[in-house]
């Protein structure tokens, strides 16, 4: 025996092998159901092995939402029946915290009576029959009806199932027969589970911790250029345990059984017990931020790129961004005039919190040359925004394009015809329009990603919430009202 061997040995000294045991053929092996089973269970757990360490949990992709609501019974319709209120879910795929694959391989029909609930949690909801929703923060993200007391928060979870199938009766070498199934069917278990309101907030805080203990000191002297990030990575992974995480298989009836622990959430919504003595839908409150996800590498890179975040597409003066020509002034002029249809006006890619977009989000400066050759900067006075009205299937709070609202005095003073003289007339000008973006949110909270590319005047973006948008153009000396400069 040579020493690799020898090392083998020493872990796996016993049946259980805790590392993984697999088959080892040789001429002459008889293969039985258990060598099979250690087969089998070899390469299932070494997939879900991988499959959480390497992937992580949550939805990888579908489980899409749909409440319908209840319809009453018609005598006259082909269906006189009652229909109860129903949660419509997608196909989709998941994989749960002990590394197994939830796979719904069609759209599935949900009502309150087809998910399992604990007897704790059907007797709050019978003794709380009003108890229909969850602390909603954001109401507008409820579909249908439901009432939304603080008292009551309900989560939507979805879990790994197995189902024996194909009966089949076995005769013993003793001539005695007993019933066994001829395959497991891997499925998915909905649930409901009443929670604190904690967990009813959405969102998912970052798990990655770095602590630095006196027994276990950080080096404060780690590259700054790399954030000190493989020391905290090191330690992260270092708490983590290579072991499948507890696994809890309930029975289900004779043939179900499926793991009440390792569960995944896909929505908060709301529930009730109706007065046929039964739990009830009453509404979807949170079927996207609810979610953990895993994040494929597509997504990944995605995000890198900011393809989730709202930019600047178009800012309507984009003929004059950093050109090297001067802007000639009668065009610059007639962006100040009543009904030119010409006016400064900032559009979006996406809708954002009209609330958020307000005068200070902009500024508008002129910078004029003195006779020492410093550049003198005069502020105009932004008196307000005009925010256009939402589009179709737009929020009913969001804006997608901004129009500056100048101060009348300032316009009248430096822009009028009759005027001799204003603050453009020595000379050509330099304009500066900044776009604040930090104080812009679109609708899913997220900063407007304002920043410049190059001599582009847009898109913007950089792949970061945020940024400072400064558009530039010089224009021309202001005619004097005879024509001569």
């Amino acid at each position: 025996m040579d020493d690799h061997e020898h090392d083998i040995h020493l872990e796996c000294d016993s049946d259980d092998c805790a590392s993984g045991k697999r088959n080892r053929y040789y001429a002459g092996k008889r293969m039985r159901p258990a060598s099979f089973e250690v087969e089998q269970a070899y390469q299932v757990e070494r997939r879900r092995l991988l499959n959480r360490a390497i992937h992580g949990w949550g939805v990888v992709y579908g489980f899409a939402l749909h409440y319908e609501q209840a319809r009453a019974g018609d005598a006259r319709a082909r269906n006189p029946d009652p229909t109860p209120a129903a949660i419509r879910i997608g196909e989709g795929l998941a994989l749960d915290e002990a590394g197994r694959e939830l796979v719904q391989a069609g759209k599935r029909l949900l009502t309150a009576s087809d998910v399992y609930m604990s007897k704790e949690d059907l007797d709050w909801l019978r003794a709380n029959p009003g108890a229909a929703g969850a602390p909603a923060a954001t109401p507008s993200k409820a579909v249908g009806t439901a009432a939304q007391p603080a008292e009551a928060c309900w989560l939507l979870k979805v879990h790994y199932a197995e189902r024996k199938g194909g009966p089949v009766r076995v005769r013993d070498d003793c001539s005695c027969e007993r019933a066994e199934w001829d395959y497991l069917c891997e499925t998915v278990r909905y649930s409901v589970e009443r929670a604190d309101a904690g967990q009813c907030k959405g969102g998912h805080p970052c798990e990655l911790t770095c602590l630095c203990t006196a027994d276990d000191p950080c080096d404060p002297h780690a590259d700054p250029l790399g954030r000190g990030s493989h020391q905290c990575m090191s330690r992260y992974l270092s708490r983590l345990d290579p072991h499948a995480e507890h696994i809890d298989m309930a029975k289900d009836g004779a043939q179900l059984r499926f793991d009440r622990a390792n569960a995944i959430t896909l929505a908060r919504v709301g529930l009730r017990w109706n007065e046929c003595d039964a739990a009830e839908f009453t509404a979807i409150l949170d079927g996207w931020d609810a979610r953990r996800l895993v994040k494929r590498n597509d997504l990944l890179f995605d995000l890198i790129r900011g393809c989730d975040l709202t930019r600047i597409s178009k800012v309507s003066w984009s003929d004059w961004h950093r050109r090297p020509a001067l802007v000639e002034w009668k065009e610059f002029a007639a962006y100040f005039e009543a009904g030119s249809g010409k006016e400064f006006t900032v559009t979006f890619s996406g809708p954002v919190q009209g609330a958020t977009v307000q005068a200070d989000c902009f500024a508008m400066s002129v910078v004029t040359a003195e006779a020492s050759g410093w550049g003198q900067v005069h502020r105009v006075p932004i008196a307000g925004v005009l925010r256009s009205r939402p589009e179709t299937g737009d929020p009913d709070d969001s804006t997608r394009s901004v129009t500056l609202i100048l101060g009348a005095e300032w316009v009248g003073g430096e822009l009028a015809k009759d005027k001799t003289y204003s603050l453009f007339s020595n000379g050509s000008s330099t304009v500066e329009i900044e776009v604040r973006s930090d104080f812009i949110l679109d609708m899913r909270g997220q900063a407007v990603d304002g920043s410049p590319i190059g001599a582009q005047a847009a898109p913007t973006g950089n792949g970061s919430p945020g940024g400072r948008y400064l558009s530039t153009f010089r224009v021309k000396t202001r005619p004097r009202p005879n024509g001569d400069n």
